[in-house]
This record gives structure tokens, sequence and C-alpha cells, in this order.
């Protein structure tokens, strides 16, 4: 994996752009768990079974091509000034700096894509997952399995290609790795490949279903979430009414003193504000929680 320090290139909440007729979805998992065969399986099953296509994320990096790679299919190659510059300019849904180089995800690629209809896969470590939640809250986060530790382990050492040490490493790893999966939308068991497949897509297939059947009601449910997500993020809900009616006291006074005429009702801002801000705060712990996950990562490389 090639995470070491993911951030988010936007701090202005959701974008509308990415919430197209297709769908991201971000699949994370383990070291040798199988997630590349498992795409393979899916864009052979999905095109069918949906009538849409499947679209691999390609990251855009610093780093120079290796013998063989091409541009657009491997990765978007560019040189660093031109990728901080994308940077300042929030053209990117996360990116990361690793072993000297710099990685992102292009935002305008995934939101082309879904917005003509495609499903875009991201392939991405946990970290990284949990970034693109904070800014692409509709995207289907899946964490795929092994059936157990002893078949990862079996599945590692069949490769012939590591060390003792290097295997004990991703191991222990996965096993942080695999504690995280509860946080994901949907956790998948990849026993048999095709079965792991036709049940990913089968939660892509209902993801679509809610988008088109109730959209204005999950875009509602998305800026407006529910009181008890709310109570979560604040931490009781005698605190949750305290803080939002302070708030929008704030607001209005505001808003009056400057002869504003506000678009929304203050209350209604207030729970924008503290549901961002709680947004940000899980992005936060999601780094910290991942972090030293991140740094044992770099190491078994």
């Amino acid at each position: 994996m090639r995470r070491k320090c993911s951030k988010t290139s936007d701090e202005n909440g959701m974008n509308q752009k990415a919430i197209g007729s297709g769908l991201l979805l971000v699949l994370s998992g383990p070291s040798g768990v199988g997630k590349g065969t498992v795409v393979e399986a899916l864009k052979k099953i999905c095109p069918e079974r949906l009538g849409r296509s499947i679209a691999v994320s390609v990251s855009k990096t610093t780093r120079k091509p290796r013998p063989g790679e091409q541009e657009g299919v491997h990765y978007y190659f560019t040189d660093r000034d031109s990728f901080l510059n994308g940077v300042a300019n929030n053209l990117f849904l996360e990116y990361a700096e690793y072993a000297g180089n710099l990685y992102g995800t292009p935002r305008d690629m995934i939101e082309q894509k879904t917005a003509d209809g495609a499903i875009v896969v991201l392939d991405i470590d946990t970290q990284g997952a949990f970034q693109v939640r904070s800014r692409m809250p509709e995207a289907l986060l899946v964490f795929l399995l092994p059936p157990s530790m002893e078949e990862l382990e079996q599945r590692l050492r069949g490769r012939g290609t590591e060390t003792e040490e290097a295997i004990l490493k991703r191991l222990s790893l996965a096993a942080k790795e695999c504690k995280l999966a509860a946080r994901f939308d949907a956790k998948v068991y990849n026993r048999n490949v095709t079965d792991a497949a036709l049940e990913i897509c089968e939660l892509i297939e209902n993801r679509l279903n809610a988008g088109q059947t109730k959209s204005r009601r999950w875009i509602r449910l998305m800026l407006y979430p529910t009181m008890e997500s709310l109570v979560k993020m604040v931490g009781n809900r005698y605190l949750l009414v305290n803080i939002t009616a302070h708030r929008a006291r704030e607001i209005a006074e505001e808003a009056m003193e400057n002869g504003q005429k506000l678009e929304k009702k203050p209350v209604t801002l207030a729970v924008e504000q503290i549901y961002e801000e709680g947004l940000r705060r899980q992005a936060e712990q999601a780094k910290a929680a991942s972090e030293e996950t991140s740094e044992e990562a770099e190491k078994a490389e």
C-alpha cells in the first residue's frame, strides 16, 4: 500500500458534484486478502448485473515511471510543483506522501465518471478510506476480510516473495487493520472470489437503488444527520440542545448586526456547523488511530 500520511484537500464540506448516478466504491483490506482479484471479478460481474461499467481509480503521483508502467493506466505522472498546485486548488479527493513521493486521488476524474453512471473502485488503505468518507460521505466503504488469519498467513507465505520477518510484520499490521473493519459500511469475507464479488455487487446495487428511489431523502440525510449521530458527535442530548441553541442565537445576532438575510433558519445553519465540525473531528481521530498502522505498513514494504 502506498499510504503514509493521508490528508484531505478540501475543508468546504460535501462536494455536490460528487453526487451523480454512479457510485464510488472504496475497497480496503489487509495485504494478501485478494482485493485485486476481487476487483477483476467485479469488472466482469457488475456490468452484466447492473448494466454499469466498472472503472478503477488511477492515482496521480510525482514518482518516476517504472519500466512497463503506462500513463493513465498505472498512474498519472506529474512533477511535484504541479501536484502541490493541485493540492492548493482542492483538486484531490485525498493525497499522501510516501517515501518522498506524493500520491493522490484526482477529484474531478471520480466525479466525472460517477456523473456518467460508472462505478468507480478505489483500492486504498483504512486511513485513506476514512479521509475519503469525510469528504464524500455518499461513497460506499467496504472492508474485505480473509476467512481467517490462518488463511491469510497461508496466502502470504504462498507468494514465496518475502522474508519471514516481512510476513510477520504484514500479519501484525493485518490484525490491526481488521479491527477497523467495523467502521466501514460493510464487511465482506473473501472465502471465494466470485462469492465476494457478488456480495459487493449486491451492496452496490442496494446503494444505487436507495439513491434512485430516495435521492432527495439521501441528500437530506447527508446534510442533516439523525439526532442519534449528532448526539454521538457532541456527547449527550442535553449538551447538543444547548450548543445548537447558543450557536443559532449567535448566527441570528450576527446576521442582524450585518443586515444580512439568511437563506436558512439559524437553527438549521447551527446544525450544519456542528455536523461539519463533527466530521472533521472524526477524520482527525481516524488519522490518529491509523497513523501507527501506516508506519508499520511502510516498514513492511
